[in-house]
């Protein structure tokens, strides 16, 4: 699955590259839940499991994206910049560059910025803020602040509705091609699920939030999941049935438990040095 995303991926980047390089002096990545600004300087490469932007004949100034990972070096510092956690770190990293690189983080993937210029570094971090998916701005603000609970998602929908057949309804954003939310989850086989039999759900109801989490925050909180209400033994979610909303729950998960932040960090790439 990761070798057909970034197959597909750098497809995409060497198509809006083509399109954009005459037209503006930088074409914008799908990345991080946000636009992410390279300057055309930089050509598109495959990088391992991420992808590589290099200036041709020149070593030491690149652009990596890919999965979050677990740096072997520590940060000179790290702070919040919006919904981006941002990371300096020195120069030398392992012979990858000689210049300092900064690592901006997302809830699921990183952009190093290695021997930009700090207007560069700044340039990106505001653009991606004031493009940010308001789902992953209010997920970040949500671990910022502390989880209620953190639970492994596919955990926690399973100890609610079950193994069922679940439709993703997405709603268009207005003013954007970027990907669209999936806001709810329509049910389509509850009678697979005794938990949803004994509370007569029927086909066609709704799942609007798991445990306090409206779904178009579980879809883009990925493998974690960031509750906003308290789980002991039992998870709440919202569904919509005939028009009207109620609560229905499930037993907690086993692996469930609370922490003050960085859930969605979890499920990161083993450390691999600088990224690259």
């Amino acid at each position: 699955m990761r070798h057909l995303l970034l197959v597909s991926l750098c497809a995409a980047l060497l198509g809006t590259a083509r399109a954009r390089a005459e037209a503006q002096p930088e074409i914008l990545v799908d990345a991080l839940g946000c636009e992410v600004p390279i300057s055309t300087r930089f050509h598109v490469q495959a990088s391992g499991e991420g992808v590589t932007f290099e200036i041709p004949n020149t070593f030491g100034k690149r652009i990596w994206i890919g999965a979050l990972t677990r740096h072997i070096a520590e940060p000179l510092d790290s702070q919040y910049r919006g919904a981006l956690k941002v990371e300096h770190y020195k120069p030398g990293c392992f012979a990858i560059s000689e210049l300092p690189w900064v690592a901006v983080q997302g809830l699921h993937q990183e952009v190093d910025l290695i021997g930009l210029s700090d207007q560069e570094v700044t340039h990106v971090i505001e653009h991606c803020n004031a493009t940010m998916n308001p789902e992953a701005v209010a997920v970040a603000a949500r671990i910022a602040k502390g989880c209620a609970a953190v639970l492994p998602t596919e955990e926690a929908t399973d100890a609610v509705l079950g193994k069922v057949g679940l439709t993703k309804i997405i709603t268009p954003r207005e003013g954007t091609t970027r990907p669209f939310p999936v806001t709810s989850w329509e049910i389509s086989q509850p009678e697979r699920s005794p938990n949803l039999k004994a509370q007569r759900v029927h086909k066609g109801a709704r799942v609007t939030s798991i445990c306090g989490v409206p779904v178009n925050e579980v879809e883009e909180g990925g493998a974690s999941l960031c509750c906003s209400t308290a789980v002991a033994d039992h998870i709440d979610a919202i569904i919509i049935e005939d028009g009207k909303s109620r609560t229905i729950t499930g037993p907690a998960p086993t692996q469930s438990h609370t922490r003050p932040s960085t859930a969605a960090l979890d499920s990161r790439t083993p450390a691999i040095g600088c990224g690259l």
